[in-house]
């Protein structure tokens, strides 16, 4: 008698039970790897916050840490400033979000930028290479007791001084699953941290906006906290 061909009904619900299983495990990997993606770039912030930190003082030199937009994504060095007195420019109106200038403004802002960055050079550390965040994960906005706006898509900075003092600062920075504030105080050597969860979007430009709404909110709450 010949055997039936085709699989039997138990054997296709053991094959979707397997299949369902390689998937739920598959995504649980991919979550677990985002979340430590941002708890890396985390600690690679908080690291470079406090070398900056440490070199101003060790220097006798203001340092800063710059952050700068590279095709899509932003990367990070730090440099550190002349040993001589140096005063930072005045950082008005022509340090505020690109879409708020008139052409005149921003060609002063780019001409400050310009003179400002001439005081500085990048730290042995940082002058082969620009630091990049893990896969995934970058910096949506900063924002300082300088440059109170919260500044996307354009160059940024957070400055260090001789004295151990900082910028009182927030860096927001962003994945898929979540949005992560790193908070700098001015004379304390603790860096705060507050995540906060995403709502599972469908495309990259709701995700862009869900990133814009959670941004301005962690940020309108800590300008009101000041």
């Amino acid at each position: 008698m010949n055997k039936k061909s085709g699989l039997s009904l138990l054997e296709i619900l053991v094959a979707l039970t397997l299949v369902s299983l390689i998937v739920l495990v598959a995504v649980n990997y991919a979550f677990d790897n985002k979340r430590d993606n941002i708890k890396q770039a985390a600690f690679d912030l908080e690291q470079a916050i406090r070398f900056a930190s440490n070199e101003a003082i060790l220097r006798g030199s203001m340092t800063r840490l710059r952050f700068i937009p590279k095709e899509g994504h932003i990367e990070y060095t730090i440099e550190s400033g002349p040993q001589d007195i140096f005063v930072l420019p005045d950082l008005g109106k022509q340090f505020e979000d690109e879409d708020n200038l008139t052409i005149r403004e921003r060609e002063k802002r780019k001409k400050v930028l310009e003179d400002l960055a001439k005081q500085f050079s990048r730290i042995k550390e940082f002058q082969e290479n620009d630091k990049k965040l893990p896969d995934g994960i970058d910096v949506f906005g900063v924002a300082t007791s300088l440059r109170k706006n919260l500044i996307s898509n354009t160059e940024s900075h957070v400055y260090f001084y001789p004295s151990g003092e900082k910028d009182d600062a927030i860096i927001i920075i962003v994945s898929e699953l979540e949005v992560l504030a790193l908070e700098i105080s001015p004379f304390s050597t603790t860096i705060k941290r507050n995540y906060y969860e995403l709502k599972k979007v469908s495309d990259y430009e709701e995700t862009i906006e869900a990133w814009q709404r959670m941004a301005n909110t962690i940020y309108a709450q800590w300008r009101n906290g000041k």
